[in-house]
């Protein structure tokens, strides 16, 4: 999977602008603040979303309402388009097949679907940013790299899965053993050991207990009677309330189909061609003609700077015979200078060669007395000549200048020219695409674009809005009525069809109170009855048998036995998820110091030949031996260069582990600035042959320039501006 390309219709202060990448090595140069470090977190942008208010507001700009790019991803010769737009918070993020058309992977993140990593992950392993070295986050990104490798889930902690392990064991039996599910078990099985001690004796008064229950039967027995008699009449009044509804709702309902009809009559008068425009349709042609509207105002404005163009060079083909004898004179003035210079230098180095032969012919006639006064003399001669060189080239560097400058004015000004034409070529094509997509538009709906074509449209859309507003407030009304209907029938009476008449003077408040009033005395006869049959249970249970209790009590210690299996079964788990854990990260940590080691070596031409990786992602090394000894030092004794080298080496593993054959785009945005062209070297020479898409933003040019000298394949792409 690689970026394909890259397009930013607005981010940061970057607009309009269009990348095209390959699978490979990228190498993607600009000069300083020419968007480098724009181009690289809008990718970010794209497969992620912003990571923060913070982000939104670095990135939306000072005048800015909204941001928005797309990638275009390829894979196997599969495509996808992904684009993401950000209107103030709110973001929304599209991706579908750009032959098809169809909306892929709704609701998910495309940096998770594709790359299989989350976003944390994506910075700390394969996006390299500016700051030297670029140190991995080690305590949040080693425990992702935990629960990833444990579970295949970042969001699976195993932190947690122990804290809620711990939280069963409480819950059945707390660590002081005074709570939890087995206290109260065992809580429960004292209480029937005690009962079964306390069966001992039966009461005598269960005889008269017995007697008084059988006349409050016979009492509750004829106001039951009365009460199903009043409730009967309830009964009939609660069904004619009930016709009543469903009446009403019928009228409902026909008033929703109603409205439903009239929507669909209004839709298919006015679908053409098989379409029925919407309010994305109008706002696309509404979108549509506002660039339309600024390729002409870009168009109109090149055009003009065309112009002015055009004047200045005739401005200075005019100026060129002045400006020519001006230069002639200033290089004269300079030749004529440069000339007495060559002659202080030379008549300097004859002097000086001169005073040398006499102050050797003075030490070789023993006359030292005057050959170290006389030696003066050849010091400053020396002095003179070195002084009359040193201008001569200075004079020489001056008329040079001159003639380049004189030489690329009219040069400069037809490059600008032909910029200019190029610009306006790329506007005028923008202006014909979008006229071509506002022709589609409009035959989409069979109409001319105008303002009153568009009014027609928009009165369309308000009808239909309208028709479905009132079509929605009839269709709510008849929901809600139909369900309050439905929830009430289980409590309505059945409905015979019989035809029924109430009492001539019926008061359903009288009838309710009566109810209310019978009801209250057999719940009070209830009360009293339960009451004598609670205590006739409590003198029998004095002379129950013991053998429904010791079953009760066997049953108990069965359970107690089984939530003690619980009990020991979470304590085991945990120690067994502990000892898990920790042999993974054990496992793990040698592959990444072996892995990233190798990289490391391969890089540095195996100065350093082993790299050691903590369970928190901490780093310490062992140079080669030989050189400087066979200790692992900590990350901190590395040079500049080298912990570069370690980082990138270390990304490069992780990626590799978390992600296998399938590595996302590796981003180094000025990662390298420290290395030597050597290490460089190798370094580009690695990446290239990772297998997986690199994309390497510089401002130096020295990347470009060794993979050249090194005959190795990249892909240059460039961030200036035309």
């Amino acid at each position: 999977m690689f970026i394909e390309s890259i397009r930013i219709t607005q981010f940061a202060g970057l607009s309009g602008l269009t990348l095209d990448l390959t699978s490979g090595l990228n190498v993607l140069e600009g000069k300083n603040e020419s968007g480098k470090s724009t181009v690289a977190e809008c990718i970010r942008f794209v497969l992620y979303g912003f990571r923060g208010k913070a982000d939104r507001e670095r990135y939306f700009g000072f005048t800015a309402e909204s941001v928005s790019a797309a990638l275009i991803l390829s894979e196997n010769g599969k495509r996808y388009h992904v684009e993401r737009k950000a209107i103030g918070a709110k973001e929304t993020c599209v991706v579908y097949d750009p032959e098809t058309g169809a909306r892929l992977y709704e609701g998910a993140v495309p940096g998770e679907v594709f790359f299989g990593i989350p976003a944390g992950l994506f910075t700390n392993t394969v996006f390299v940013g500016q700051t030297g070295g670029s140190p991995i986050d080690g305590r949040s990104t080693a425990e992702a790299v935990d629960n990833l490798l444990f579970s295949a889930s970042e969001g699976v902690n195993i932190k947690k899965a122990l804290k809620r392990l711990d939280e069963a064991k409480v819950d059945l039996w707390h660590k002081n053993k005074k709570g939890g599910r087995i206290f109260e078990l065992e809580a429960r099985l004292s209480e029937l050991r005690i009962r079964l001690n306390a069966a001992k004796t039966a009461g005598v008064e269960s005889m008269a207990l017995e007697h008084e229950l059988a006349e409050l039967a016979e009492q509750l027995a004829a106001e039951r009677t009365k009460l199903a008699e009043v409730e009967g009449r309830l009964a009939d009044y609660r069904l004619l309330r009930m016709r009543e509804r469903n009446g009403l709702l019928a009228e409902r309902e026909a008033v929703y189909h109603r409205l439903t009809e009239a929507h669909r009559l209004h839709r298919e008068a006015n679908t053409r061609g098989g379409f029925f425009p919407d309010a994305a349709y109008l706002d696309s042609l509404k979108e549509c003609g506002t660039e339309l509207a600024r390729c002409d105002d870009t168009i109109r404005k090149i055009e003009g700077d065309l112009q002015k163009l055009d004047q200045q060079i005739e401005t200075l083909r005019a100026e060129q015979e002045e400006i020519t004898r001006a230069d002639d004179e200033k290089k004269a003035r300079l030749s004529f200078k440069r000339g007495m210079a060559m002659t202080v230098a030379i008549l300097g180095c004859i002097l000086f060669l001169a005073g040398a032969a006499v102050d050797a012919v003075l030490f070789m006639t023993n006359r030292s007395d005057l050959a170290i006064p006389v030696a003066v003399a050849p010091v400053l001669f020396l002095g003179m000549m070195v002084g009359g060189f040193v201008l001569a080239s200075r004079y020489m560097t001056a008329i040079r200048a001159l003639a380049h400058e004189s030489d690329g004015r009219e040069e400069r000004l037809l490059e600008r020219l032909e910029w200019l034409g190029e610009d306006l070529t790329d506007a005028k094509k923008e202006r014909d695409h979008y006229k071509t997509i506002l022709d589609d538009l409009s035959r989409k709906w069979s109409f001319v674009p105008s303002a009153k074509a568009l009014t027609e449209l928009k009165t369309v859309l308000d009808e239909d809005r309208r028709l479905e507003n009132e079509q929605e407030k009839a269709r709510v009304l008849y929901i809600q009525m139909k369900t309050d209907v439905e929830s009430s029938r289980e409590s309505d009476p059945e409905d015979d069809g019989r035809e029924i008449v109430l009492p001539e003077r019926f008061d359903l408040k009288d009838t309710e109170r009566r109810r209310a009033l019978i009801a209250e005395l057999i719940r009070s006869k209830e009360d009293i009855y339960h009451k004598r049959e609670l205590r006739l249970t409590e003198l029998n249970a004095a002379s129950e048998a013991p053998a429904p209790l010791l079953d009760a009590i066997e049953e108990l210690e069965n359970e107690i036995q089984t939530e003690l299996k619980r009990y020991r079964a979470y304590a085991l788990a945990a120690e067994h998820l502990t000892a898990a854990s920790e042999t993974m990260r054990a496992s793990v940590s040698p592959r990444l110091a072996k892995t990233s080691g190798e990289l490391m070596g391969a890089v540095t031409d195996g100065k350093y030949r082993e790299i050691g990786v903590d369970g928190s992602l901490a780093m310490t090394f062992r140079p080669r031996i030989g050189e400087e000894g066979d200790t692992l030092a900590e990350e901190v004794y590395m040079s500049a260069g080298t912990a570069d080298v370690a980082y990138v080496s270390l990304r490069l593993a992780l990626a590799s582990l978390l992600c296998g054959d399938h590595l996302p785009p590796m981003i180094f945005d000025e990662s390298f600035a420290r290395l030597d062209d050597d290490r460089l070297t190798n370094m580009l020479r690695l990446l290239g042959a990772s297998g997986g898409q690199i994309l390497l933003f510089t401002s130096a040019g020295r990347e470009a320039a060794l993979l050249e000298a090194a005959s190795l394949p990249y892909h240059a792409v460039s961030l200036a501006k035309p």
